[in-house]
């Protein structure tokens, strides 16, 4: 969540985890913060990235153990194996939201019912109305993947190999394109049911043969993107040796357009009940305009 209205006051990058750490400590007058939790996951940040951090932190006394709240089962596996890889400090500790009302623990995003339909389901009708064809990026195995093959969509994997974190999908989803004679491919997380209708379109018209992805006044959103197919060789190069560039710098680099739109809520993603019970009021105000 932000911090602030700098470009790096947000997410679990080095730097602002390093700011944020070392601003806690000051606050509280203390030399080692024995329990460090994440908050949130971060799609933006590859994830060895922040568990280097977080390993750096604990040796150097700053924190003595550190768990996550709000992870998914999948994330918190994947945070072990990579620190488990890397000889990192492994985390200790899990956070979920569970009380009386919320006693799931463990379903998928992708998989979450917003207004009577899942949120993978709201982002497919979305890009449908686009594109000639949709597939879906999903780990194997998961809510996910079979919400997808029941609803007759394809699926694709990351390549193996790849870092975990959304240039992975976009490279499996720009080969996929290359196969079925696209120039281009559009992209959308799960999580945002509330974008604009005329969202592609405008996309499409500002990227021509190129690229372009959303701004708002929080700045770029690259997870709402056109990419020109011819871009891959890019990505892959980006992601060698299990690299994983910040996506919208990658689609700076293939010179992506910056397509603005306003309010930046519909283009904010959901993490919890409250994030879902919040949507379905904006859905509900806007029928009553």
């Amino acid at each position: 969540f932000p911090t602030g209205e700098g470009p790096n006051d947000i997410g679990l990058s080095r730097r602002h985890l390093g700011v944020a750490l070392d601003g806690s400590l000051k606050r509280l007058g203390v030399e080692r913060i024995d329990l460090y939790q994440l908050h949130a996951w971060d799609a933006l940040t590859p994830l060895e990235e922040t568990l280097r951090f977080l390993d750096d932190a604990v040796r150097a006394g700053k924190i003595g153990y550190y768990g996550f709240s709000n992870y998914l089962g999948w994330q918190v596996t994947k945070a072990a194996q990579i620190a488990q890889r890397y000889q990192f400090a492994t985390p200790v500790t899990l956070q979920p939201q569970y009380n009386l009302l919320m006693r799931d623990k463990s379903g998928e995003k992708a998989v979450a019912s917003f207004a009577g339909r899942p949120l993978l389901l709201w982002a497919v009708e979305r890009l449908s109305s686009a594109c000639v064809e949709v597939a879906v990026n999903a780990r194997p195995g998961t809510e996910a993947e079979a919400l997808a093959r029941a609803s007759g969509l394809t699926v694709l994997g990351d390549a193996p190999g790849d870092p975990d974190g959304p240039l992975s999908g976009v490279k499996a989803g720009l080969a996929w394109a290359r196969q079925r004679g696209a120039a281009s491919l559009a992209v959308s997380p799960c999580d945002a049911p509330l974008v604009p209708d005329d969202l592609y379109p405008r996309l499409y018209a500002a990227a021509g043969t190129g690229a372009a992805m959303v701004e708002t006044s929080e700045g770029r959103q690259p997870l709402f993107a056109i990419w020109p197919v011819a871009a891959l060789p890019k990505v892959e190069a980006g992601l060698e040796g299990g690299a994983h560039p910040p996506t919208w710098r990658m689609l700076e680099e293939v010179g992506a357009a910056r397509v603005r739109f306003d309010p930046p809520d519909c283009f904010a993603n959901l993490n919890t009940r409250q994030d879902l019970e919040r949507f379905e009021q904006l859905r509900l105000a806007s029928y009553q305009r």
